[in-house]
């Protein structure tokens, strides 16, 4: 994805109450970057002021727009009053305190491995004091060697919009790090990218990527072996089945998955709609869940759906594969779960392999996590590509996760046999319902405007 980037002229990067007087002894010595020609222009250049070049962000240098948010806890990073003192990571919303400029000296789309400053809005700098403590402070007025930082990622590459990210410092080599995944102090202690030193990035103004409703007919490389695009007027039941459930039968979820109801599954104006309801029917919730079991399964590919996310406490939408032969019981098994959101963290989406090995049940499970902005409330592009060694999720052709065959064993790679699809709207449950479930929200639906299956 192509990030919202702006060439920023010298004498306009600095924003705020901009003060001449420099906070390190001999900055004309101990500057790093070299006397570049620039040109003052805008409003600055308008009142007169100029700026000595060491005070300056090199000419052709881009930046992004951006908020960034703890991987562990989901809490955003803060400069309270735009700048000026510490940083937190402890906001669960993301106002002008926790929007920040990243200052791309490489110019261009973000990248790993390019070197950037992290500005407020008020025109402070993230700054390493002493440039090799472990201390951290938004209150530096110059862009110099203690406020400059690496960006690193998970998989190299171009930075995206919910890319995990960490801020590698270039004057301590230590990585910017929430104390406890957040509700706490920000600093630069960390000595590798771990979890308390991933954040992801909100890209400001990166609007969903805007697809027809007769999306892409095949990726490169893919040849399409099946599909629904749901274009009828009732569900396919040559490739689908129902799964009927009753409320509390897995995860302790609340919902009764229903038989032929059109309340909760049915398809109409080109998408099928699983639809969750406070109706009292079975229980006091009801859904659908449908699944391709004994009609439709695969050995490696890839499996795509365009989907829109219903939001909301206690719902969670997925978009998963089981294996036909289960007899070994789960985790045993295998899982893919190709889609999985929780209504109170909206817009975070996760990819996960269940192993006997590596679950959720032993905290070791193997899994990814993206945010993708108006997974809400537009429809986007989620994503599998299987293969013998490894399988990597996307959303949006967006790589963000790779689960990989460490060859040790049916134990720990149970993918190479042949799984089926699953689409539910489950309702609350240990995960779904971690914080509470709203009972004033309902009907909530998943809309599904294709399911596809690529193999090569």
């Amino acid at each position: 994805m192509k990030l919202p980037t702006q060439t920023w002229l010298a004498s306009t990067l600095i924003a705020g109450s901009l003060s001449l007087s420099c906070s390190k002894e001999n900055p004309e010595k101990t500057s790093p970057r070299a006397r570049a020609p620039y040109t003052t222009q805008g409003a600055e250049a308008a009142n007169g002021l100029e700026f000595p070049a060491h005070y300056l962000i090199d000419a052709g240098a881009s930046t992004t727009i951006v908020n960034l948010r703890t991987t562990a806890l989901g809490l955003y990073l803060s400069a309270e009053n735009q700048g000026g003192g510490i940083v937190k990571a402890d906001r669960t919303q993301a106002r002008e305190w926790e929007t920040f400029r990243l200052i791309d000296k490489n110019g261009g789309q973000l990248q790993n491995g390019d070197m950037v400053y992290i500005q407020t809005l008020g025109g402070y700098f993230f700054q390493v004091l002493g440039g090799s403590s472990t201390a951290l402070n938004a209150a530096s007025r110059n862009p110099e060697a203690w406020e400059m930082f690496r960006v690193v990622t998970l998989n190299g590459g171009a930075v995206g919009n919910g890319s995990v990210v960490g801020f590698q410092s270039a004057s301590n080599n230590k990585f910017l790090s929430a104390l406890g995944g957040g509700q706490s102090l920000v600093d630069v202690h960390g000595d590798k990218f771990e979890g308390w030193e991933r954040f992801y990035i909100d890209i400001k103004g990166d609007a969903p990527i805007a697809m027809p409703n007769n999306a892409p007919a095949k990726p490169a490389g893919w040849t399409l072996k099946w599909s629904d695009e749901f274009n009828g007027g009732a569900l396919d039941e040559s490739k689908w089945t129902y799964e009927v459930q009753k409320p509390f039968w897995v995860n302790a979820e609340l919902q009764n998955y229903t038989d032929h109801r059109p309340e909760n599954v049915r398809v109409e104006n080109g998408n099928l709609v699983i639809e969750a309801r406070r109706d009292f029917f079975g229980g006091e919730y009801s859904s659908g869940r449908i699944k391709t079991q004994g009609k439709a399964s695969w050995t490696y590919g890839r499996i795509e759906a365009r989907m829109k996310l219903p939001g909301g406490y206690g719902t969670w939408p997925a978009f998963w594969m089981m294996p036909d032969n289960a007899s070994r019981g789960w985790p045993a098994c295998g899982e893919i779960d190709i889609l999985e959101e929780v209504g109170y963290d909206p817009n975070l989406i996760h990819a996960t392999t269940h192993t006997q090995a590596y679950n959720w049940r032993s905290g070791n499970q193997r899994t990814g996590s993206t945010y993708v902005r108006g997974a809400e409330d537009g429809f986007h592009v989620y994503a599998i590509e299987w293969f013998p060694d490894h399988i990597d999720a996307f959303v949006d052709g967006n790589k963000y996760f790779t689960s990989s065959n460490d060859n040790s064993g049916d134990n720990a790679w149970p993918f190479n046999k042949n799984f089926h699809i699953i689409l539910n709207l489950a309702v609350g449950g240990e995960w779904g319902g971690l914080k509470g479930v709203d009972s004033n929200i309902w009907p909530k639906q998943m809309l599904v405007d294709y399911v596809r299956v690529y193999q090569r």
